[in-house]
C-alpha cells in the first residue's frame, strides 16, 4: 500500500509549528527548543526562531515560571524544593527559578499550606490510629517537599481525634470470672 501516490509526511515551517504549539499552551524557551529539535528542524534555524519568539514576547521563561508556580499552588500546593525541581524539569534556569520561588513563597505560610493539604486528606487519615495517621501525613507532606516542622504543626492543627482506640484497646475483653 506504500505506492508512488503516497506523499511523504509534511513538516511545516518551524515558525508555523511553534505558533501551533504556543496556541495550545505556554512553553519555556528550553521546552520549545527541545520540541523543535525533536521534530527534526535544523539547530541554526531553531536558535534563530527561538530568538525571534523571545523578542516578540511569545516565549518568556519568567512569565512561564510565574504562571506554572501559581497554577501548581492553586491545584496542589508544594514546598520550595518541589517547585524548584518542577521548574528545572521544564528547562528553567536555576537562578531564575529560585528568584521566582523566593518571591512567591515570601507570601505563603508553609504551615497553612500544609494544613490545607492535610484537610483534603482528613477523611482518609481518620481511618487510622493517631500514630499511623501522623506517619502517613508526614510522608505525604514530605513528598510535596513540606518541611518537618510545618508538617508537625499542621497535623497538630488538624484536630485529629486522639481518643480513637488502638487495635489492642478495641479487642473484646475477657471476663475474669470465665
Amino acid at each position: 500500500m506504500d505506492g508512488p501516490d503516497k506523499k511523504p509526511p509534511r513538516i511545516p515551517d518551524p515558525r508555523q509549528y511553534a505558533i501551533y504549539l504556543l496556541a495550545r499552551r505556554e512553553y519555556s524557551i528550553g521546552q520549545m527548543h527541545s520540541k523543535l529539535l525533536t521534530k527534526g528542524y535544523e539547530p541554526k534555524a531553531v536558535n534563530a526562531l527561538i530568538k525571534a519568539l523571545v523578542n516578540e514576547g511569545l516565549l518568556d521563561d519568567e512569565r512561564f515560571s510565574r504562571n506554572a508556580v501559581s497554577s501548581m499552588m492553586r491545584r496542589k500546593p508544594a514546598g520550595r524544593a518541589y517547585m524548584l525541581g518542577y521548574l528545572q524539569k521544564k528547562s528553567i534556569p536555576r537562578e531564575m527559578a529560585l528568584s521566582i520561588i523566593d518571591e512567591f513563597f515570601g507570601q505563603v505560610d508553609e504551615i497553612e499550606m500544609a494544613f490545607k493539604l492535610l484537610q483534603s486528606r482528613a477523611r482518609y487519615l481518620s481511618k487510622f490510629d493517631i500514630e499511623t495517621a501522623r506517619r502517613k501525613a508526614y510522608n505525604y507532606l514530605s513528598r510535596r517537599a513540606i518541611g518537618y516542622n510545618a508538617a508537625r504543626e499542621a497535623f497538630e492543627k488538624l484536630e485529629f481525634q486522639e481518643s480513637k482506640p488502638s487495635k489492642a484497646e478495641s479487642a473484646p475483653r475477657r471476663n475474669e470470672h470465665d
